[in-house]
């Protein structure tokens, strides 16, 4: 065997075991990624341990992003069981339609059929141990959660 057969062969198999890696890598992100970030409702107190939250969408894979999930509107936790302290938020009142601004944009982004607005009830809550927002929305008989982390 030549020198340049037995270079070329171990570039070959380099090359090989660093795509195994990245596709492992890259799996683990893409595949992991509603689990961690339904976990991270949960850590939050917005919703109990066993749920029937799905993601649909973020906008990212970092911990810092923002996420859109429907649950089930007996997921959610009241105060009085553990969870989170919610808020009313008016939608005709300026102040709270700013503070919900972002949390709304990503719910048109990601919910279809899109929310009716004008037929709309949310709340606000502060996530325990998470620097970030939570906004609860029932519309059209579903629930949304919306995890704005700053």
């Amino acid at each position: 065997m030549t020198k340049g057969r037995v270079v070329a062969g171990c570039f070959a198999l380099s090359a090989v075991a660093i795509c195994a890696v990245v596709g492992a890598w890259w799996l683990w992100v893409v595949l992991g990624h509603e689990a961690r970030a339904v976990g991270r409702l949960v850590d939050a107190g917005a919703v109990a341990r066993v749920n029937h939250c799905r993601l649909l969408g973020s906008t990212g894979y970092m911990r810092e992003n923002d996420h859109v999930f429907e649950c089930a509107p007996e997921d959610v936790r009241a105060a009085d069981a553990g969870g989170m302290e919610w808020g009313r938020i008016d939608l005709a009142d300026e102040h709270d339609a700013a503070l919900f601004f972002r949390a709304r944009r990503l719910m048109d982004r990601y919910v279809q059929p899109p929310v009716e607005w004008d037929q709309a009830e949310a709340w606000y809550g502060d996530p325990q141990g998470l620097l970030g927002m939570a906004f609860r929305v029932n519309a059209g008989g579903r629930c949304y959660l919306v995890l704005e982390v700053f």
